[in-house]
């Protein structure tokens, strides 16, 4: 089927087919002999034909001659293009043919072998770069002369979605090194000088700090790159995969006219003068933006006429916008940005409309390397015109500066002798405010020393009233003491039911009086006690015994006392203040219980510290009131009716830190409260 399709085909194409005549090859042939226009084409629309269906004897007059300027691309047709060479100069064995331009996908060439077989040699920008049979920008085929072979036929298969046109030169080998050495030299400064202008460019916006400087660069290293891609140099130089440089360089176009749009838009200040048409124009750059990233990721296969019609819509817009401009600013220094853009762009459109079949202007791939440098040197001259107004601003700001600076300079000398006379001024006032306030401090330090002398004649004084208190005091609890041990006679023996107990509550209120002294006057002296001065060694049990004999004998209450051994418990203390301590807080346990409650009281140690807790079963402290009865002169609310003075358990925490311990509470409302004195067994060296 397919077969038949194609003889019906090439049956079409005879009609307008003509007979080629052979291309003659002289012995003196020129460097690069360009065969091109001596070629024939045939159109395969379905990329189908095999050279078995070309070269049969059917086909052999479809070949039409190709037109002067021949151009197509954008579509999945193959081109078969036959030549037949007629060599003159049996010494040459071997030529070669350079086909171009570089961007062509497929390209093979099918030669006849000395047994009548078709040989192809397929390259192409499809191909890897390291199948050539000669590493070049553009494609190289060998073509070797068998004996007595005057006259051989060749066809050429070519196949590029993008833009296509031919250009077909045969060289011998030896003119080929020698011939393409000088425009390689031309196209390598070529591409040297524009990197050089963008790194300079670099360089003076990192001085300037002018936006069109950088963005001049940017310029730059987007046509290098786009036209290393279109030359070929790029595939040749870097590993990069042939489908991945095809998508990259089919991009690149439309990436290119993209930055040239931004470049002008900003170069015009169109955002400013014209923003509808700047609305227009931001709208086609960025669908090429688009476009050519997804063109150059390979994300979607490249559509060369949507490409095409964008770029000729943003280029056309720009050019609008540069007659805007140039009439907006006739005076306009940037004359060269204007000439260099017109005398590039409108060509680029032509271009690029012959490559869709429209009009006969010049080819994208044809311009000489001379006139993209002059359009180089064009905006060079302009960016330096920029950079020249842009260092002489810098210069003349500069200057501004330093003029602001030497005036400043003048100013801040008559502001500086000002301020020393004000400052001398000053001086002299604070000299005499120092003197006023050093006989001040001489006044209140000796007031201070006054008021120190004062207090420790209190507490001199509170210390003598405190003994003057303790011996009466002490002759009243001695006497009751013996009245309630005395057996008295018949007479009286009556009464002695009353006369005890009365005793009891004489010594209970004595008892009560001194260990209220005891809290005030220990209160004002615990802030003076040195916890080093503590080296005393202890039986907290003899303590703790002492303590609730006492309660014992005053008071009906039950009072437990719960060891685990009768060992005794040596530790670090003062004796009188740790009686104090234990004694406060029996005493708030009878207070605040029920007088048929048991009060217990537990000894236990360990290693390091030694417990003594202290339970009740009374009316219980709230959580939030947990931490304000340690406070000096702090009652809680509903035990007003209790006597008390808010030290008992301020003087007893105060202690048991004073002895490097400290006192925890439990305590559940309504339940009972549990005091727990931790003391250490061994005071704490101090560093010296």
């Amino acid at each position: 089927m397919r077969k038949i399709s194609t003889i019906l085909f090439v049956s079409l194409m005879m009609v307008s087919s003509q007979l080629l005549a052979a291309t003659n090859v002289p012995a003196d042939m020129p460097k690069g002999f360009d065969i091109t226009e001596d070629m024939g084409y045939l159109i395969d629309p379905t990329s189908q034909l095999q050279i078995t269906d070309i070269v049969s004897a059917s086909n052999q007059s479809t070949f039409a001659p190709l037109p002067k300027r021949w151009q197509a691309g954008f579509s999945k047709d193959a081109y078969w293009m036959k030549f037949t060479l007629r060599f003159n100069n049996p010494l040459e064995d071997e030529y070669w043919l350079e086909v171009s331009p570089a961007i062509l996908d497929d390209v093979t060439l099918y030669s006849q072998s000395l047994n009548g077989q078709w040989q192809a040699l397929k390259l192409g920008d499809h191909e890897d770069v390291g199948h050539r049979p000669i590493l070049y920008r553009n494609f190289i085929f060998p073509i070797k002369l068998g004996e007595n072979s005057i006259e051989q036929t060749y066809y050429l298969r070519i196949q590029s979605t993008s833009t296509m046109y031919l250009n077909a030169l045969l060289w011998k080998p030896v003119d080929f090194v020698s011939g393409r050495e000088r425009p390689d030299s031309y196209i390598g400064a070529y591409f040297g000088v524009i990197s050089l202008l963008a790194l300079l460019a670099l360089i003076l916006w990192g001085w300037l700090k002018k936006a069109i400087v950088f963005y001049y660069a940017a310029f730059q290293i987007t046509v290098c790159l786009v036209q290393a891609f279109m030359a070929g140099i790029i595939q040749i130089n870097l590993p990069i995969p042939p489908l991945v440089a095809d998508s990259i360089q089919k991009g690149s176009g439309s990436l290119f006219v993209a930055m040239s749009l931004f470049f002008f838009m900003f170069l015009f200040d169109t955002k400013k003068h014209s923003p509808r048409l700047y609305f227009l124009i931001t709208i086609s750059m960025l669908a090429l933006l688009i476009s050519g990233i997804i063109y150059a990721s390979g994300l979607l296969p490249f559509n060369g006429h949507l490409a095409s019609w964008m770029s000729i819509t943003g280029i056309s817009l720009m050019m609008i916008e540069s007659c805007q401009y140039a009439l907006r600013k006739p005076q306009s220094g940037k004359w060269f940005f204007l000439v260099s853009f017109w005398a590039t762009y409108p060509a680029i459109i032509l271009g690029i409309l012959r490559t869709m079949a429209i009009g006969n202007g010049p080819s994208l791939m044809g311009t000489p390397i001379i006139m993209n440098l002059m359009t180089t040197v064009l905006m060079t001259l302009g960016v330096i015109q920029v950079i020249r107004q842009a260092a002489k601003d810098k210069l003349q700001a500069k200057q501004d500066a330093l003029d602001i600076s030497q005036a400043s300079e003048h100013q801040l000398n008559i502001n500086v002798t000002e301020r020393a006379q004000a400052l001398a001024v000053a001086n002299q006032l604070l000299t005499q405010e120092v003197a006023e306030r050093q006989a001040a401090q001489l006044k209140l330090e000796s007031a201070l020393i006054a008021k120190r002398q004062l207090m420790a004649a209190q507490r001199e004084f509170f210390a003598i009233a405190a003994h003057e208190f303790r011996t009466p005091l002490a002759i009243i609890d001695t006497t009751s003491q013996r009245l309630a041990e005395t057996d008295l006679d018949e007479t009286v023996i009556h009464h002695k039911s009353r006369i005890k107990p009365a005793m009891q509550k004489i010594r209970r209120a004595t008892l009560r009086m001194r260990r209220l002294l005891d809290n005030f006057l220990a209160s004002d002296k615990l802030e003076s006690i040195n916890s080093s001065a503590i080296n005393e060694v202890h039986d907290l049990k003899d303590i703790v015994r002492a303590c609730v004999r006492q309660y014992k004998q005053l008071t009906s209450r039950t009072i437990r006392i719960h060891t685990s051994d009768e060992r005794p418990i040596p530790a670090h203390c003062d004796d009188y203040l740790i009686s104090l301590l234990i004694s406060n807080l029996i005493d708030n346990a009878i207070k605040y219980s029920p007088s048929e409650k048991a009060v217990e009281v537990e000894i236990t140690t360990d290693e390091v510290h030694c417990y003594i807790e202290i339970r009740d079963e009374g009316i219980g402290i709230k959580a939030e009131d947990l931490e304000v009865i340690f406070k000096k002169y702090a009652r809680v609310k509903g035990v007003e009716s209790t006597p008390g003075s808010g030290l008992g358990l301020h003087v007893a925490r105060s202690i048991a830190q004073l002895h490097h311990g400290d006192i925890e509470i439990k305590s559940e409302y309504g339940k009972g409260s549990s005091f727990r004195l931790i003391l250490p067994k061994h005071v704490p060296e101090k560093p010296e």
